[in-house]
């Protein structure tokens, strides 16, 4: 009786053993058809499923990258009314930033069809279009009209484009306590140019009290987020006090990080990147650091800064964390002579050197 039961018993491990072996056999054989047959099931399944299976080709994770499949999955998706799928297919049509693309036809009938979908992105999106007249005769009403449609949705982008339109009279009469008012909301929800069109509002007064130290913070909140303008503001209110305290190692981090901008921007941007390379030599407001002043002065130097030219000079005739280099010395003193530099003039008559301009 015993070596019956005993029997059955391994005869039905053995069963489950084989029963495994033949399933993980059949994982395996099907391992590579697995994406191609959830696919057939997701064709025929909702919305929400084949965006779903588009993220993953989007993303590549859960499947190989695979962009045109993204689309694939995408399109039929939004066809049945997925607005996610819509917004993913807006970023599928565009190589470029928004109004650079290589097919701008499609990014305005994607944004077409979001925006008649009540999607406050697509609204927004295809408001730019009407504004700029890409792919479309300019039409500042209908964008102002999407704008709206979109700012009162919450899109923090359409209520501080819309803001910008009041303030300025943009297709609207100017408003500027509307502009304020949309500026507000845009920036509680991060914005940084609805930060920064708020910030100038408060640095000039318009439409506020003046208020230089919430403009100086609204400006460092934007700026943080990267917004060139903010910068630029930042750099000359750490400059000069306006909102905060006069800081040089902060006016020459945020100059250093916006640099390509301010030089184009500011008139007076010699000057201020002179100014800092003096103050890291000297030590007055910043670290004495000749490494530091040397780089300043180059800048200021290939801005056409005569005396940063003398200085770079300088640094070459006495070796100051450069080699020293007397015929390089005397090339940048000429220079800055030829610009009419005095230092640089007497530096030349003490190394008995002509003045081939003359001067």
């Amino acid at each position: 009786m015993k070596k019956n039961n005993l029997k059955k018993y391994l005869l039905i491990v053995l069963a489950i053993i084989v029963a495994l072996f033949g399933i993980y056999l059949i994982a395996i054989d099907g391992k590579d058809s697995n994406k191609q047959d959830l696919g057939k099931l997701i064709k025929d399944s909702d919305a929400q499923a084949q965006f779903e299976l588009g993220c993953k080709y989007y993303t590549g994770i859960g499947a190989k990258l695979n962009y045109e499949k993204a689309r694939e999955y995408f399109e039929v998706a939004a066809s049945k009314g997925s607005v996610e799928a819509q917004r993913y297919l807006e970023l599928l049509y565009r190589s470029k930033n928004f109004g650079e693309t290589n097919e701008p036809q499609k990014d305005l009938e994607v944004c077409k069809k979001t925006a008649q979908m009540g999607d406050q992105i697509g609204q927004f999106l295809l408001a730019h279009f009407y504004d700029n007249g890409i792919g479309v005769k300019k039409d500042v009403a209908r964008a102002i009209e999407l704008y709206k449609k979109s700012a009162a949705q919450g899109y923090y982008r359409a209520q501080s484009q819309l803001g910008y339109c009041y303030e300025f009279g943009i297709g609207l009469e100017k408003d500027i306590q509307k502009a304020i008012e949309l500026y507000k909301k845009s920036a509680a929800q991060g914005s940084p140019r609805a930060e920064y069109y708020l910030a100038n509002c408060y640095f000039n007064g318009k439409g506020v009290t003046r208020d230089y130290k919430r403009a100086a913070k609204l400006y460092i909140s934007s700026a943080v987020k990267n917004n060139v303008y903010s910068g630029m503001k930042l750099i000359n209110c750490y400059y000069n006090g306006i909102g905060v305290k006069k800081d040089y190692k902060k006016c020459a981090f945020w100059l250093k990080h916006f640099y390509g901008y301010y030089v184009q921007q500011e008139k007076n941007a010699k000057d201020v990147i002179y100014d800092i390379a003096t103050r890291y030599e000297s030590g007055d407001g910043l670290e004495r650091d000749y490494t530091e002043a040397f780089a300043w002065y180059f800048k200021a130097h290939k801005l056409g800064h005569a005396h940063a030219i003398y200085c770079v000079g300088k640094f070459f005739e006495n070796g100051i964390v450069v080699n020293k280099n007397l015929d390089m010395a005397i090339k940048k003193y000429k220079l800055a002579a030829d610009c009419g530099d005095k230092d640089a003039k007497e530096a030349l008559r003490r190394l008995n050197v002509n003045n081939t301009s003359g001067n």
